[in-house]
């Protein structure tokens, strides 16, 4: 729901009206991500610094899928570095991955799911997730080129973080601990997305 917020925070309410559909089908992107997320996060030990590479793993393949502003001029060697740095880092790495899951750790600590993804939840989530991507690439009537230095480039980083990984997990058990600071501002952030979503419009979509 953090991250429903989130998209319409920049989509804007109206765009909710002109595509009532679309939350459900964030929904199926979302849900499968997350619980992938989670179960690797249990069984692996993850740290922050996981949880943000993993993230930005993600953002960066799903470029593929869901082509964006990543593309679009200014580019150098194939890609807009700061819509690369902002999707993947920013994104999914930090308000998608770490972020999401501190507040989802503050709201609920208790571990009630581990059956639930046990296998073969997983790769039956897996198969969800991609078919979902591979629903929205074809979706997109209007996405820009890929170019194959950006191409390669996107993929290039994103087997530099999976090796990462590969070579620091499963890592050290650690326990939660939340932070005033951290709270205040998920608070904050909250509050700011729905103002953003409700009155931060212009047209069908938000000015953002």
């Amino acid at each position: 729901m953090f991250n429903l917020l989130f998209e319409y925070s920049m989509r804007g309410i109206n765009d909710l009206f002109q595509r009532p559909f679309l939350p459900l089908f964030l929904l199926m992107v979302y849900f499968p991500y997350f619980a992938i997320l989670e179960h690797c996060i249990e069984k692996y030990r993850m740290r922050d610094y996981h949880v943000l590479i993993a993230g930005f793993v993600f953002g960066a393949l799903a470029a593929f899928f869901i082509p964006g502003g990543m593309f679009n001029p200014p580019l150098l060697f194939g890609l807009n570095w700061a819509s690369f740095f902002f999707i993947t880092v920013v994104w999914w790495g930090t308000f998608q991955a770490v972020f999401t899951f501190y507040i989802a750790r503050a709201i609920v600590q208790s571990r009630r799911y581990a059956t639930f993804l046990a296998q073969p939840a997983p790769i039956i989530l897996t198969g969800i997730l991609v078919c979902m991507l591979f629903l929205f690439r074809f979706a997109i009537k209007s996405a820009p080129q890929i170019p194959v230095i950006g191409a390669i480039l996107i993929v290039f980083m994103a087997c530099a973080g999976l090796l990462t990984l590969h070579t620091t997990l499963p890592g050290k058990p650690v326990v939660f601990t939340r932070h005033k600071i951290l709270d205040i501002l998920a608070f904050a952030t909250i509050i700011l997305f729905i103002f953003c979503a409700l009155f931060l419009t212009d047209g069908n979509s938000s000015i953002f």
